[in-house]
């Protein structure tokens, strides 16, 4: 039948269009960056610095990665906390730091598993941190990873940029990002930056 088989044409050439927009969005994101990473490396990076209270901030960027995570089937719970601290960042800058450390947490997660987001502040730092229950980072990766085209030894997929990144991004706004990770056991990331 010819409307059958004119549909099912329509069908494939459909789903190699979305096939293609999705590489081109893959490789805008990837030039985008490449692009991020030469500006901050180069301190040619233009923030627009507010001092902005933090847990808000958190709230917003856990949002936004929602429905990555539920693609997943993890979920990223933010911590109860009484912390009113203040930091002086770039909104959406900072949000794509806590999106790159979200993201990778919840890729590496296993199924049903948490995602762990808390917000603190001491001593004249403010602090977040992104936990996950992934399969952790041996410790000869773990500064290894921060440096571009990087990743674990044990990961697949992704540029290995998203954390060299993050990395410059805070650095750039006078913070900076550490890792706690056992193997087997998960992972630990976290923002500090100056409390305002």
């Amino acid at each position: 039948d010819g409307t059958k088989l004119a549909s099912a044409g329509r069908d494939k050439a459909a789903k190699l269009i979305d096939i293609a927009k999705q590489n081109s969005d893959r490789l805008v994101r990837l030039i985008n960056d490449i692009l991020d990473l030469e500006k901050a490396e180069s301190g040619k990076l233009e923030l627009h610095l507010e001092e902005l209270e933090l847990v808000p901030i958190v709230a917003q960027a856990i949002e936004l990665n929602r429905g990555y995570a539920d693609s997943f089937g993890v979920s990223i719970k933010l911590e109860p906390n009484d912390s009113n601290a203040k930091v002086v960042v770039d909104r959406d800058r900072f949000i794509q730091v806590l999106t790159n450390l979200m993201s990778n947490a919840v890729k590496y997660s296993p199924k049903n598993s948490v995602v762990h987001v808390s917000v603190s502040a001491k001593e004249g730092l403010a602090k977040v941190s992104v936990t996950d229950q992934g399969p952790g980072i041996e410790p000869e990766d773990q500064q290894r990873i921060f440096e571009r085209f990087e990743r674990a030894r044990n990961t697949e997929g992704g540029t290995g940029l998203g954390l060299a990144i993050a990395r410059r991004l805070a650095n750039s706004m006078g913070g900076d990002i550490s890792l706690e990770s056992t193997p087997g056991e998960g992972s630990r990331f976290t923002v500090s930056r100056p409390a305002a």
